[in-house]
């Protein structure tokens, strides 16, 4: 599948003859972006390590295949010529994508949203379906690590939403239950994950809650967001991000099992009722799944507990 490279194939170009219409983009959602502070922070310092990888265009030109980021931080640099890789016009299309995989891959595994967008490149190069499955069949373990099934709805994010999926403020673990959420509900909901600053667990732990809430009481996200307790809590100038995500999870929790909530409710209005002394807990059934309670009785010492236990058990055994 590989093309055999020679010495030849390098060569030092201008950088105004070096061209990028995107055609084996495996990054779109990174135009206009400003490029990565630490590459090129390492570019400044050892400059580029890994030649950009080109292929001839006619004329002169040349088109980019892999390194896009590369070239950039070089041309912020100051830099009027880099040192490339240069493919063959005749080289085929899956040379060439081979070429796109294995430079990506050079730098580590590729991320969900990476790998849709090549997968989205080869569907488009490669149109013919057996010859597709075909060239993904034969790429070598580890570069494409999901189904295609998965990874194709990814492709129909806007470039937006799938830089914030590279980016990591959506996490890869929530990209299946947000796919079911309507476009707007999509962005609404990543709107909050940020003004909240969530990490992965809560990401999950909220996506899967308020989930179950809409599709209960058919609502929109929008709907449930702008509900007013919601809002109160999101606008409390006084709470900081930490304390407003814990009253929000507190209110959703309400909202999500409000049988549960009502039953928690009530047990703690007893125990405050009880007076229980400070060694001893009563515990409720697991999700108050039944009306058994466990009492635990807390001594200094065993010979505490041994110096009370016939009074206990006689109670016990009544």
């Amino acid at each position: 599948m590989h093309q055999n490279m020679t010495q030849q194939d390098y060569a030092t170009l201008p950088l105004a003859r070096i061209c990028d219409p995107g055609t084996f983009d495996v990054h779109p959602f990174l135009k206009n972006v400003s490029p990565n502070n630490n590459l090129y922070q390492s570019i400044e310092i050892s400059g580029i390590l890994s030649p950009p990888i080109v292929i001839e265009a006619g004329n002169g030109n040349y088109d980019v295949i892999c390194g896009r980021q590369r070239l950039l931080c070089w041309k912020l640099l100051g830099k009027i010529h880099c040192h490339c890789r240069i493919l063959s016009k005749q080289s085929s299309l899956e040379e060439i994508l081979t070429f796109v995989i294995e430079d990506q891959f050079s730098n580590g595994q590729l991320k969900n949203i990476e790998q849709a967008c090549f997968v989205e490149l080869c569907r488009k190069h490669l149109p013919e379906e057996h010859r597709f499955k075909s060239f993904i069949g034969q790429l070598l373990p580890g570069r494409i690590t999901k189904g295609i099934r998965f990874l194709q709805p990814l492709t129909r994010l806007d470039a937006g939403f799938q830089y914030k999926i590279y980016s990591g403020s959506i996490s890869e673990k929530i990209i299946a239950d947000l796919l079911n959420f309507k476009k707007e509900d999509r962005h609404q909901f990543v709107d909050l994950s940020e003004a909240l600053q969530l990490g992965t667990n809560n990401q999950q732990k909220l996506i899967q809650q308020i989930d179950d809430i809409i599709n209960r009481e058919d609502i929109s996200l929008f709907q449930f967001i702008n509900q007013k307790p919601i809002q109160q809590i999101l606008r409390d100038d006084q709470l900081d991000n930490v304390r407003k995500t814990s009253a929000l999870f507190a209110l959703i929790h309400n909202l999500h099992q409000p049988r549960l909530s009502s039953a928690q409710d009530e047990f703690v209005k007893k125990l405050k009722d009880l007076g229980l002394p400070k060694n001893c807990r009563l515990s409720p059934s697991q999700s108050f799944e039944s009306k058994k309670v466990t009492l635990a009785v807390q001594f200094n010492n065993y010979e505490s507990f041994e110096e009370k236990w016939n009074r206990i058990r006689e109670f016990l055994e009544e």
